[in-house]
């Protein structure tokens, strides 16, 4: 089951540097988050537990670096032309909205 790197903001630290720190623990990748979060959204993580509010953050990051992360939660690459199974399965085509965006924009920016 495919679920992007989160995980819950620290006291003292804001939502982009948990950002950053979830991304690094889950994955071993240090990446500049762009400053916009990539998307808001309340939902419920588990079953068991209240809506909470979710942000989430994208990060550039070449696809030839090696991934590490934690254990037992192996991470690997996606490749967003084909399907995977997801936790939240509505989020395949926002996700996928998101990186053809960012694309297209740094193609304009590349000119």
């Amino acid at each position: 089951m495919f679920l992007t790197p989160g995980g819950t903001v620290e006291p003292g630290e804001t939502p982009r540097a948990a950002a950053a720190r979830e991304l690094f623990e889950e994955t071993g990748l240090l990446g500049a988050l762009l400053s916009v979060p990539a998307a808001v959204a309340v939902r419920s993580f588990r079953a068991d537990w209240a809506p909470t509010l979710s942000l989430s953050y994208g990060a550039v990051i070449s696809r030839d670096a090696p991934l590490g992360g934690e254990k037992g939660q192996p991470p690997k690459w996606v490749d967003l032309n084909e399907s995977w199974e997801s936790v939240f399965p509505e989020d395949r085509d926002r996700i996928r909205a998101y990186v053809r965006r960012l694309a297209a924009e740094h193609a304009v920016e590349a000119r």
